[in-house]
Parts: structure tokens; sequence; C-alpha cells
């Protein structure tokens, strides 16, 4: 049976993938990025999924260049309030994706970031899905999916058509990213996941939840399922815990960044990596009023060892306005989170 998977896991944090039984190759991309440092704006962790859109050109590049643009973007807006960060990133990956492919690839998107001060909170764009999972593991639903079937209330589609996209990351003019305030005193987990997972039964994912007490045995629960039911697609799914985790260290001044895919870890340091961000005033965070919504238009899995890290050399800084700052610049990104691809991947 061909269905070659990878995943990887840390702790409160799990991420797979699988190509599935009928697929010549994987089109699904999930990352999963925490950034910590003795300034609570960089204290954050993000997870994002994008599945390339089968039918269409090169839709494994365009769920590539989805997810980066996206990434790069939440790293540039750090001083932004969650639902208007996450919301121009879509804008940004949205913008890229239609300028390389002008409307004749694209890629789902799924996001949800938790930060050190702020609301947790999820965005996405096409059938990719984001649910809530109780501290009682009970499954919900939490995205809305942009099809046929999701604006008529339907769990899957009852006819073909009824699965088309209404809309997705790369169509250009018009994507209306959906924004979603996630409850963590009701909801302890969040998963993200690509169609190839959920369209196995609403039950069966029901009893891999409840039986599955850790991100780690969901991830690998769900993939499994996938590849036993048939595989018919590539499987994606990221389950992360949907409160902060990580410990602010106040003396440290540096940054750290960790970037976990399936197949691999990155990890880059830099000291005082510290970007005022250029955004609007009433945008900003500010921690003397409460977040409000935000007014602008704008298988088999493959064991989870630790797998071998890869170190990069310190970061050169450049200053902007005196500060240090990261070396991203709006118009082209100096980071870029590279999918080496791999035989059956």
């Amino acid at each position: 049976m061909k269905a070659p998977s990878a995943a990887l896991s840390r702790a409160n944090v799990s991420l797979g993938t699988s190509i599935g039984v009928s697929r010549e190759e994987n089109q699904d991309r999930t990352l999963f990025l925490i950034s910590q440092s003795s300034d609570p704006a960089w204290c954050f962790a993000l997870g994002v999924l994008c599945d390339g859109i089968g039918g269409m050109a090169k839709g494994e590049e365009a769920a590539v260049l989805a997810l980066t643009t996206f990434a790069a973007r939440i790293l540039r807006t750090t001083r932004l309030r969650p639902e208007p960060r996450l919301r121009h990133a879509v804008v940004d990956a949205n913008n890229a994706v239609f300028s390389s492919y002008s409307g004749s690839s694209g890629a789902t998107l799924s996001a949800v970031l938790v930060t050190q001060s702020g609301p947790t909170t999820g965005v996405n764009v096409g059938d990719s899905r984001i649910y809530g999972i109780t501290r009682d593991r009970n499954l919900r639903q939490l995205s809305k999916d942009d099809t046929l079937a999701g604006y008529l209330g339907q769990e899957r589609a009852v006819e073909d058509h009824h699965a088309r996209l209404v809309q997705y990351v790369g169509m250009g003019e018009g994507v209306e990213p959906h924004i979603i305030n996630i409850d963590t005193r009701e909801h302890s987990h969040i998963l993200l996941t690509s169609d190839g997972v959920h369209w196995v039964p609403k039950d069966t994912m029901e009893r891999a939840v409840s039986v599955a007490d850790d991100p780690s045995k969901l991830v690998r629960k769900l993939l499994t399922l996938t590849s036993v039911l048939g595989g018919r697609d590539n499987g994606t799914a990221l389950s992360m815990k949907s409160s902060p985790w990580w410990a602010r260290d106040k003396q440290n001044a540096e940054l750290n960044l960790i970037c976990l895919s399936p197949v691999n870890q990155l990890e880059i340091w830099s000291p005082r990596a510290f970007d005022q961000d250029k955004a609007p005033r009433e945008e900003r965070d500010d921690k003397s009023r409460q977040f409000a919504p935000a007014t602008d238009d704008g298988s088999d899995t493959l064991s989870a060892e630790e797998p071998a890290r890869r170190k990069l050399k310190k970061i050169k800084k450049k200053r902007v306005g005196g500060q240090p700052s990261l070396p991203l610049d709006d118009s082209k990104p100096e980071v870029d989170i590279v999918f080496p691809k791999r035989d059956g991947r």
C-alpha cells in the first residue's frame, strides 16, 4: 500500500502528513512556529496548514507559496492585534499566489495564532478546517467550509458540485478571510486538518479524539485512519494546545524561533530582533484595552524521534529606525521556509 507518511511531535504540538494511496504527489503543507523572547510581542505560537487545490496547475507550489508568505507576514507584524495580523497575512498570501499564477492555481489555508497576552485566534479560507477539542475530549468544528455544502450547513457534500470551493488563496480580488475567536476555557486543544483527513466519517474522527489524550497520539491515529479507509487524498493534521504553554524568560533579550514541519525542524536564533511594526496605531496591541474586532478592510507514520537539527548562522541584524530587527523586507522576505522534495512526498 503506497502511503508514505511523516510526523513530528513535541510537547503540546504534533503535525503529520500522508500522501495517501491514490496520489502521485503531496500538495498539502503544514508548519508550526514558536517564538520566545523577553518581549511579550514576540511570544507566540503559530500553526498553519495549506492544501494545494486539486485539478489546478501547480497546486503544490501554490501551497508552499501561500504558507511561506503567510508565515513571513506574521513574523513582520508582531505589534498588530491577532485579528488584523491574521487578516493581513491572508491578504498577502492571496496576492502572492495570484501574482504568480493569475488565478490558475491556489490553495486553502487554515491557521491558529496563540499569543502571550492576547486572545487565541484562527483564520481560514477554503475547506481545510479548524476544530476545537474540549476538555472532555469532544470535537467541534470551529471553521466554516468555503464550499456550497459549507454554506448550506452540510457536514460533507451531498453532490459533487457542492464540494467546489467558493473562495481560495490565490483567487485574487474578493477573498474574505474568516476570523475565528477561540474560547480557550472551553477548548483545550486545536486541530487543523486538510480534507484528506476530515473526509473520514465524523463519528470515527470523534472516537479518535476521545481516546487520544495528547496531540501526538491524535495525529498518528488520524493519519492511520485515512490510510485504512482508502487514503483517497493527501491527508494532513496539526494538533496544538490552545493557550500559551511556554515560559517567558524576562531576563533574556534574545529571540528564539523554532519552526517545525512533519519532516524536519529549523531553529533560528537572533539577538534582540524586535521589530517595531509600521502599523496603524489603532491596529496595534494595546495592553490598556481589551481586544476588539478589527475594523480594517483590509497510514503508518514514521517515528517521531528527534530529527537532526540544522543550525543557521546567526542572523545579520539590520536597523530600522535605529533598532535591530529581523532581516525581513516587506517586498521580499529574506527568511524563507523551504520544503525539500522527497521521493513520494
